[in-house]
């Protein structure tokens, strides 16, 4: 009794995974932390990322501090997707995002090794995903939005290995949407909830520990985070369908990181 009920269940979860995964299309993914950890006035910070789990493939970060106290940063992100069928098909998904802000930062304590920092700021994006079909019509959705953020977060420092534990809450508004159905593609289409001249609007707190590690100017960096949908959650698991599952809710990316530091007179 006991084995035809597992057999039953693990059937029925693969069948709700098949269906999240193949009937809805994705039009946002987040994007790696960017997480300044500026010093002193000078300070210029160079990171870049790959997202292996719920967040961006491609991420490149910027942040610079002009004066004392007083930081901005700048990251952008770009994350692809491509699956080839065997009836001459190809799901295609396309995401593009961009991010500016500014904040400030102090270090704390009798040793200047904590510090806090915190950054404000918005961005843009834009998403497509759709089938090219060698004999139909591509069924096609695409998107923009906009984002804006707040980001406090707590930083240890040290020679050799540096972490920081940051809260981005984060509004996202998408408009433009544009949903081209079409019948052929019944699994494309079924319980369709993209609809053209529409917008979406959610609010994500993404809760996130980064890592840079090694000697020097030059370190490897390690994020780990989540991303907690919030107001309108079911906007956000519409937009991102895998995190249904709660893959898309956890997020890991991994790189290089490269600070420029003012030389001491």
């Amino acid at each position: 009794m006991k084995t035809t009920f597992y057999k039953s269940f693990s059937l029925f979860l693969s069948f709700v995974a098949l269906l999240i995964l193949s009937g809805c299309s994705t039009l946002y993914k987040p994007n790696a932390i960017n997480s300044p950890m500026l010093k002193e006035q000078g300070d210029f910070s160079v990171t870049t990322s790959a997202g292996s789990m719920g967040c961006g493939l491609m991420n490149l970060q910027l942040s610079v501090s002009p004066v004392k106290h007083f930081g901005l940063m700048a990251d952008g992100m770009y994350h692809f997707r491509q699956s080839n069928k065997n009836d001459s098909t190809a799901d295609k998904l396309r995401i593009y995002s961009f991010d500016v802000g500014a904040g400030y930062y102090t270090m704390m304590g009798d040793s200047k090794k904590w510090m806090f920092q915190c950054y404000n700021g918005f961005g843009f994006g834009k998403s497509k995903d759709g089938i090219d079909y060698e004999y139909q019509p591509d069924p096609i959705v695409r998107a923009r939005y906009f984002n804006v953020f707040s980001q406090p977060g707590v930083a240890l420092t040290g020679e050799y290995f540096d972490m920081a534990i940051d809260l981005r809450i984060n509004y996202v508004h998408m408009y433009d949407i544009y949903a081209n159905q079409y019948n052929d593609f019944e699994w494309w289409n079924d319980d369709f909830a993209y609809h053209s001249d529409t917008t979406l609007n959610f609010v994500n707190l993404e809760p996130t520990i980064t890592m840079r590690m090694g000697k020097g100017n030059l370190k490897g960096i390690l994020q780990l985070g989540f991303t907690i949908p919030t107001i309108n959650a079911d906007s956000y698991l519409l937009v991102n369908p895998e995190s249904w599952l709660g893959y898309g809710l956890v997020k890991f990316s991994f790189g290089l990181n490269y600070t420029f530091r003012r030389k001491k007179d």
